[in-house]
């Protein structure tokens, strides 16, 4: 008996990452399925629904085998078909209704594939979209671009697939991490930034951080100099020791506790 487990991570990016996450899943399935929990769970299921039958299952010590780890990259890649078909489900910030390859075609489809499926997306445009001028795409309709967006879960950014964003998503589409931590955490920028997986920002070096005040919170936070707002430069100082004594100076001390120090 064969079974495909799969699991969805926002934060995984790069193959150390992925390897964690796979053992992590190993691990708990293997205690589950391969050590007698899933086996009591039959019996017990069996012996309330008076199905006596199941009452002898056992576990097979050791029968349990994983296969091979398996990115989305490389299951997009394999189930990817390479026909075009009718994408319906316009989800960018146009609205634009295209035909896409991106191997994600509903079984319908599949099982109609002389009416659904295309060996080119032209063949497809013209069949389904033929009053789209702009259903042609120069390169894939579903693009594999990384944009970074702040899933608003914690301080942090993370990454998606631009085919992944909804139209009212725009104003939380980056290109950059520096962008994303910046214009979304910019209180919170140092652990934006080495959040795991995003490979850090590019420009986060001593001489391109500065301290700017947290009129709220009575602090000061690290800001990346070059992705500030000319009106922000001008509240700017090089430390937060620096920042505090000029935005808060009847409780300095304060301020740089709340700072994470002087």
């Amino acid at each position: 008996m064969a079974f495909e487990v799969s699991a969805k991570s926002s934060t995984c990016f790069d193959d150390a990452c992925f390897t964690t996450f796979f053992n992590q899943l190993v691990t708990n399935f293997s205690l589950y399925a391969g050590y007698g929990q899933f086996t009591t769970q039959i019996r017990v299921e069996a012996s309330e629904q008076g199905v006596s039958a199941l009452l002898i299952a056992a576990a097979d010590p050791l029968s349990l085998v994983f296969g091979t780890m398996k990115t989305v990259e490389m299951v997009a890649a394999e189930s990817k078909s390479g026909n075009w078909y009718p994408n319906w489900m316009a989800n960018d910030e146009s609205h634009k209704l295209t035909c896409a390859n991106d191997g994600r075609e509903p079984t319908y489809m599949k099982n109609s594939a002389a009416d659904y499926l295309f060996d080119s997306q032209e063949a497809c445009c013209e069949t389904w979209f033929s009053w789209k001028d702009d259903c042609v795409s120069s390169g894939d309709a579903a693009s594999t671009d990384l944009y970074y967006y702040p899933p608003w879960e914690d301080d942090t950014c993370s990454r998606k697939q631009e085919h992944e964003f909804k139209y009212w998503e725009t104003d939380d589409k980056f290109t950059t991490l520096d962008e994303c931590c910046s214009s979304r955490f910019g209180w919170n920028l140092v652990a934006c930034c080495g959040t795991p997986g995003m490979g850090g920002c590019t420009a986060t070096d001593s001489s391109s951080t500065v301290y700017t005040p947290d009129w709220t919170a009575r602090s000061c936070s690290p800001r990346n100099k070059a992705l500030l707002e000319p009106w922000e430069i001008t509240f700017a100082e090089g430390t937060a020791n620096l920042c505090c004594i000029r935005h808060f100076n009847w409780e300095k001390n304060a301020c740089c506790a709340r700072s994470g120090g002087c």
